[in-house]
């Protein structure tokens, strides 16, 4: 690839950015022949690839091939922009503007974070753009088949799945990094064709590299040991994605880190702005939370002020929200942040407004879960307020879940209120004063029960009220009170109850929490949770509900039959990562005073100990690993993990079985020994 004549600083940055970059002929030939199509010719180029291999560099050699043509271009990525059908359609359209009358390429970056949204992109936005524009879509994830069932798309899309690195592809990339030649086989061996962990390997030092067992899932057992405020910049990273430098250093708490941080291949800068790659967050943010137990509340607290920074500043109501979501993402990593955020990684759906076609099945869920009564008062106000309802969909666009609001300046507009929740709020709330209830909210098929769409459901109600400035209150009313639908958020102190607003129906009682504005704003009213979240998770501060002191040989849980203790230990790791279901497992019932969230949290502090005292052994895989990708992290399914191991399905579940038989002996040394862990 050529160089472009240097005339400005940015022309040499960018001619210097172009020598490191890997050339990857057959990616950018797919690319040319699409730019070369012309009108009638495929329109959309759909990169894949899993992640660190390489695909941001390609949409960069991309990048630079439209720009030796003098077409113009421009970005998203994904990563900021909500998960939300409306959002996802104002950005592209901006992108669309900015390429002017003449069109030109977007460059739509980490599509996978809009993967539920695919659909919607096939089917609304991506058509409305004009027949100039290119898009290139790169994604971990294939594109959805129904793209090429649709006879239109099959001529319009291109699809390229981006392999790994050839042999001399990896050794182009060690030579722009000035790795000696005799080094360089070496370290492509070890790589194994991963074009993130080659360039990982290649500013690692050889101390690093000697304790890398090839994989991209230990990549940050790769880096050198890092000390003071390196380690926590990283870990700050982890938690905030993009972050400006000045945030960055004061959330660290100096900038001596800065000269050392630009010079890991994971870290990614433009400007004074920083980033780590998102392969590194879950080792990340695993190991320093271990590595900076007595500095994770400081890190957690000051991450969540950068992203409230933000949110202040933010006029956009939509934009507001997706902050305050970003705040439950970072408070999660605290104690007992998991039993307020649960099931939340990367949304599997996306919010969308209401379609006449939606109606009957919303109606029919509320039918089938609060009866007649509930269902034809339901029916009558989406008819009226349609435009206050959003539904929550699945990747293939239908409905899975929906919000319905009630607003205070839309129930005066009623004559008569029927609904006696609407009747109470309207009373509560002053005239000229805005408040709103979320009336009904629900999951189509399970209601209100802890699953990963309801709880997507409970941090956009949340969003929803915080992301408002001119509010009174925002509340929400429950039925079945479980953790998704709020009973631990009241417990801990970070929802209130409006007991003047509960009421009946149909014989169903039905509980309201949410937020009181009128004594402090939003703003102030997520600052103060922060510091709840912060003093609940503090080493000095015991949840609630927890003993202040325990005799020193009480063990943290029951003590069963040898037989019985490998089931019950399976049984506490398929819930590790859930308080409600864990809280209810064998290895908790002797606590039964105890609230759900302590014992939830004393029998992870057993099997976290327990795993602790598991001996390193030749066995491949090591069993202690195992445990870890297993149920402790727990990202990927069984398969997945048995794949990367290279061993058959059958033989990784055999040495799982034999890994939880080593864990239920180290829990039984913890109770030999009589040194239980504290409940953290």
């Amino acid at each position: 690839m050529t160089s472009l004549d240097p005339t400005t600083f940015g022309d040499l940055a960018e001619n210097r950015r172009r020598q490191t970059l890997i050339d990857r002929p057959e990616a950018c030939a797919h690319f040319l022949s699409c730019l070369d199509s012309g009108s009638d010719g495929p329109c959309v180029f759909f990169l894949s690839a899993p992640g660190g291999t390489g695909k941001t560099v390609a949409l960069r050699l991309f990048d630079a091939l439209a720009r030796e043509r003098g077409i113009a271009r421009t970005w998203i990525d994904a990563r900021d922009v909500p998960v939300d059908a409306r959002a996802a359609e104002q950005r592209f359209a901006e992108a669309v503007a900015a390429l002017g009358p003449e069109g030109g390429v977007i460059f739509l970056d980490t599509f996978e974070v809009h993967q539920s949204l695919e659909r919607h992109y096939r089917d609304r936005i991506l058509p409305a753009a004009p027949k100039s524009v290119r898009v290139v879509l790169a994604s971990r994830h294939v594109p959805d088949l129904r793209w090429r069932s649709d006879p239109a798309w099959d001529r319009l899309l291109r699809t390229y799945r981006l392999p790994l690195l050839t042999p001399a592809e990896a050794d182009a990339l060690l030579a722009a990094r000035a790795v000696p030649e005799a080094e360089r086989a070496e370290l492509a061996m070890l790589a194994r064709g991963h074009a993130l962990t080659l360039a990982c390997l290649a500013t690692e030092s050889p101390e690093a590299r000697s304790r890398y067992r090839a994989g991209p899932h230990v990549l940050a057992e790769l880096s050198d040991p890092l000390v003071g405020d390196e380690r926590r910049a990283l870990f700050v990273l982890c938690l905030v994605g993009w972050i400006d430098e000045r945030d960055l250093t004061h959330a660290a708490g100096s900038a001596g880190f800065l000269p050392n941080l630009e010079r890991h291949a994971f870290v990614e800068r433009m400007g004074r702005r920083w980033r780590i790659h998102d392969l590194y967050r879950t080792g990340f943010l695993q190991r320093f939370g271990a590595e900076l137990r007595d500095e994770l509340v400081t890190l957690v607290r000051r991450a969540a002020w950068v992203i409230l920074s933000r949110y202040r500043e933010e006029p956009d109501r939509d934009r507001r929200r997706q902050y305050v979501n970003e705040v439950s993402h970072i408070l999660r990593t605290l104690p007992p942040g998991e039993a307020l955020f649960d099931f939340v990684d990367q949304p599997a759906y996306y919010r969308d407004a209401m379609r006449p076609t939606d109606v009957p099945a919303i109606v029919a869920a509320i039918r089938r879960f609060e009866g007649e009564t509930s269902a034809t008062l339901a029916a009558e106000h989406l008819a009226r307020f349609p435009e206050l309802c959003e539904v929550q969909r699945g990747p293939q666009g239908d409905p899975v879940g929906v919000m319905v609001w009630m607003h205070t300046e839309r129930l005066r507009e009623l004559d008569a209120v029927r609904d006696p929740a609407a009747r109470r709020l309207r009373d509560l709330v002053p005239a000229g004063r805005v408040a709103h209830m979320l009336r009904w909210w629900l999951s189509l098929d399970t209601y209100q029960e802890p699953t990963p769409a309801f709880f997507q459901l409970t941090l956009d109600a949340a969003a929803a009220g915080l992301a408002h400035g001119d509010l009174l209150l925002h509340a929400h009313a429950v039925r079945i009170l479980t953790p998704a639908s709020g009973s631990v958020w009241h417990e801990l102190g970070l929802l209130d109850r409006f007991e003047e607003l509960e009421f009946e129906i149909a014989g169903h009682a039905y509980t309201v929490l949410g937020y009181d504005f009128r004594s402090e704003a939003p703003l102030e009213r997520m600052l103060r949770n922060i510091e709840r979240m912060a003093a609940l998770a503090s080493p000095a501060s015991a949840l609630p509900a927890a003993p202040t002191t325990k005799a020193p040989h009480t063990p943290v849980a029951p003590r069963v039959p040898a037989d019985d203790l490998p089931g019950a230990v399976a049984e506490a790791l398929r819930w590790f990562r859930h308080d409600d279901r864990l809280s209810r497992v064998q290895l908790a019932s002797a606590m039964p005073d105890e609230a759900p969230l302590v014992r939830a949290a004393r029998v992870r502090a057993l099997l976290e100990a327990a795993h602790a005292r598991m001996r390193p052994t030749a066995r491949y895989p090591e069993p202690a690993t195992l445990i870890t990708r297993a149920y402790f992290d727990r990202t990927e399914k069984q398969l997945a993990i048995a794949s990367e191991f290279g061993v058959p399905h059958g033989t990784f579940r055999r040495k799982l079985r034999e890994a939880v038989d080593l864990l239920s002996a180290g829990v039984e040394s913890v109770w030999a020994e009589g040194d239980a862990p504290h409940a953290r």
